[in-house]
């Protein structure tokens, strides 16, 4: 309707109390014309006419005092004008102030109310710009409160007082608002935001007139929803660190989830590049691997707007750069802003900050992580911190990919190992079903690969004494020899293969042929005993005239006599070396085998009083200590006695005169134990590996004129296993030795 009468523009203009105020003020300024004009007509009895009224107003009936009266229209309009136009003013700041508090009420994102409350704080100061800074302690340097809000780093840095402290910063420490006039007249006025008096940052206006529109005085009521500002920032920072916590779970998680499926390192690596671009909103994320064979850092997979197309071929020297430097330290590289870093080399154009964080495995960096941003000083310290934990999950992926291909690649060389070697080589799991059957076993056994996998170790085998023995083996390792009908000898080696937890997984077994091995020891064996045996005669011959020749020569002349003795002791090592031989040959063909309760104890007796005589002669205290009650063990007393006696008489030899020698007995279930303990001269670390050798003899100071033929610890040794036994010997060079034997003990209800 108003637009049919041509009156909404007349309308329109009557919504502001100026205009309003304006006519309200010409309307009452017309009542004291109108009153004066009618008193004056009624007065001079005047008739209500144009002709009156031009008397009364502009002729002789005209008065200064009704001149003044039909001012008042006009003055009346100018003064209400003016009021209402400070009132509209009013109404515009409230308003404003208005819509802040609605922003305020909204349910926005943190850069969202500062990008609006800038724009509108800013109209309400009448104030060029709006900006929100902070003071980062770690870079001694302001910064924004949020990366993609308004900030102004001139204004914030303005020095301030004496000692010249960045105005954002005194802001900040001081809880005051400060106004700050530059040279040229513009002006800066700052007010902090806090929250029960603790200022976490500071609101910043800037006006580049000379207005003085920014005085302390004309913004107190600008400023006075400060305190309602700092506390919805404040919430929605305390909310945005929630959803930031939840955010970077979920992409840790993530990654962690496709770890546990099994992908593809590239296939990763890609994926954690997108979900960190999109989940941390920053402008490029890179992950780069070491190549170690090139010495260099490879582009694997990259994200962001800034992301360069060609970044599948980038390669950087391990020692350029903020990530050489990351790579080098093995600590994180933070660039709050890039071009103040020496050394940055570019990786993506447009970066101002970057964040370089190392992929490590143990003490070695295996690659890097780079998240950079347009923005300075774009991370914060808890983003920092979640990154931390991201690239530890990343840095467990690439290890993990670069152990399989690790591991394919030594499955590869274990193939070709064992497709080539002529050992036969079986794995057996716990359900005794065939893991691993090479071609050494395909050509042993007669049966195929294919039919072997997966089969019972009866069927796959066929071979009843070898199955007879695997079920009889110990748990652990077990050597064996096998013996087949055809004349083959093998030698099994069984052992058990053990998780990381230690449980049975299964056992593996290798068959060796020895057939040629057994022959040619069968053949040294019997070359043995054939020589041995045939030293004899004439060794027996020469003690025979010796004994004649003694004789002769005994009334002659006494200086024969120390030659013949230093020919009848020759005669006797030699006796004594043969007699070894054939002991060491006899043990380890297990010749004559005899076994029967023995008591180690009497066994013992019987060696020292052998011996007594022997150490008196040094001067030697030989203590003997058995057990309360006897220990047995099945033996054979014989080779038992010279196991005794051989390691009684090396202590007793290699003991100096005045020494020490202890002899014990114990039983250690299901054990016992023999030991023999001197304080002679000790043998040294490096020749205790050889000491059970044959014809080996310790060469040290001391033991140059100790007699003996060097097989007297390699029977012990012999015997000792014979028994199921075993012998360690535990000495340093002039601190004596201790020998120790441990053998199977005999329960009670075992001895006759």
């Amino acid at each position: 309707m108003y637009n049919d009468l041509g009156l909404k523009g007349k309308v329109t203009m009557f919504k502001t109390w100026a205009s309003r105020y304006t006519l309200l003020g010409f309307a009452l300024g017309l009542i004291l014309p109108v009153v004066d004009i009618a008193t004056a007509l009624a007065n001079d009895r005047l008739p209500l006419t144009l002709d009156s009224l031009n008397y009364l107003i502009f002729g002789e009936g005209r008065d200064i005092d009704r001149g003044i009266i039909l001012l008042m229209p006009v003055i009346l309009s100018a003064l209400l004008g003016v009021s209402g136009r400070q009132r509209d003013k009013s109404v515009h700041r409230l308003s404003l102030i208005a819509d802040i508090r609605s922003v305020l009420n909204q349910e926005v994102g943190l850069e969202s109310l500062l990008n609006l409350l800038a724009l509108k704080w800013a109209r309400l100061l009448a104030a060029r710009e709006c900006t929100f800074a902070t003071w980062d302690a770690h870079g001694n340097r302001s910064a924004p409160l949020h990366p993609r809000c308004p900030y102004d780093e001139a204004s914030a840095s303005i020095p301030v007082g004496e000692a010249g402290t960045p105005l954002a910063r005194w802001v900040i420490d001081h809880n005051r608002v400060q106004s700050v006039t530059q040279a040229g007249g513009s002006s800066v006025l700052a007010a902090p935001l806090a929250v029960n008096n603790v200022a976490f940052g500071a609101v910043i206006f800037s006006d580049p007139h000379s207005t003085g529109r920014l005085t302390r005085d004309r913004t107190l009521e600008a400023l006075a929803i400060a305190d309602q500002v700092a506390l919805t920032i404040d919430h929605l920072r305390a909310g945005a660190e929630l959803r930031r916590r939840a955010r970077d779970m979920e992409a840790i998680n993530q990654v962690a989830r496709r770890i546990a499926a099994g992908w593809g390192i590239d296939r990763i690596l890609t994926t954690v590049a997108d979900n960190a671009q999109v989940r941390f909103g920053f402008d490029y994320v890179g992950v780069l691997t070491v190549d170690e064979e090139t010495s260099e850092f490879a582009m694997r997979a990259q994200s962001g707007p800034l992301a360069q197309s060609l970044v599948d071929v980038y390669r950087q020297p391990l020692t350029q750069g903020l990530i050489g430097r990351a790579y080098q330290t093995g600590q994180q590289v933070l660039a709050r802003d890039v071009q103040q870093e020496p050394d940055y080399v570019e990786v993506a154009p447009g970066l101002r900050s970057e964040l370089i964080i190392p992929l490590r495995s143990g003490a070695r960096v295996i690659g890097v992580m780079s998240f950079g941003s347009r923005y300075l000083n774009a991370f914060r310290e808890e983003d920092i911190a979640a990154l931390q934990i991201l690239a530890d999950q990343v840095a467990v992926a690439v290890e993990n990919a670069r152990l399989y291909d690790e591991t394919q690649r030594e499955r590869q060389r274990l193939s070709a190992v064992l497709a080539s070697t002529n050992d036969a080589v079986i794995l057996i799991d716990a359900a005794d079903r065939v893991q691993l059957f090479n071609r050494a076993a395909e050509r042993l056994f007669g049966v195929t690969t294919a039919q072997a996998i997966g089969a019972r170790l009866d069927d796959a085998l066929r071979l009843p004494q070898l199955i007879d023995a695997y079920r009889h083996a110990p748990s652990e390792t077990h050597v064996f020899e096998l013996a087949l009908d055809d004349g083959t000898t093998l030698l099994a080696n069984l052992t058990s293969v053990r998780d990381e937890t230690l449980g049975l997984r299964g056992r593996l077994m290798v068959l060796h042929d020895i057939t040629d091995l057994k022959r040619l020891d069968q053949l040294k064996s019997q070359m043995i005993r054939m020589a041995s045996h045939d030293l004899r005669n004439p060794l027996n011959m020469a003690f025979g005239y010796l004994d004649l020749l003694t004789d002769a020569v005994a009334d002659s002349t006494e200086k024969a006599g120390p030659y013949l003795e230093g020919l009848e002791q020759g005669l006797w090592r030699m006796r004594k070396l043969i007699e070894d031989l054939l002991d060491v040959e006899r043990i380890e063909s297990a010749a004559d085998r005899v076994r029967e309760p023995v008591d180690l104890n009497q066994v013992l007796l019987r060696a020292a009083d052998e011996l007594k005589p022997q150490a008196a002669g040094k001067r030697q205290e030989l203590i003997v200590q058995t057990a309360g009650a006897p220990v047995c063990i099945n033996a054979d007393p014989v080779q038992i006695q010279q196991v005794v006696v051989n390691l009684l008489n090396n202590a007793i030899k290699y003991t100096p005169d005045g020494g020490r020698i202890q002899a014990r007995v114990r039983r250690a279930d299901p054990q016992v134990l023999f030991e023999v303990e001197d304080n002679g001269l000790g043998i040294p670390k490096a020749a205790q590996a050889k000491l059970f050798q044959r014809f080996y003899r310790v060469k040290m100071r001391g033991t140059e004129n100790i007699e003996g033929t060097g097989l007297g610890l390699s029977l012990v040794k012999a015997v000792v296993e014979q028994h199921k036994g075993t012998i360690e010997v535990d000495s340093d060079e002039g601190r004596g030795s201790l020998f120790r034997v441990r053998l199977p003990a005999l329960a009670e209800e075992q001895i006759k």
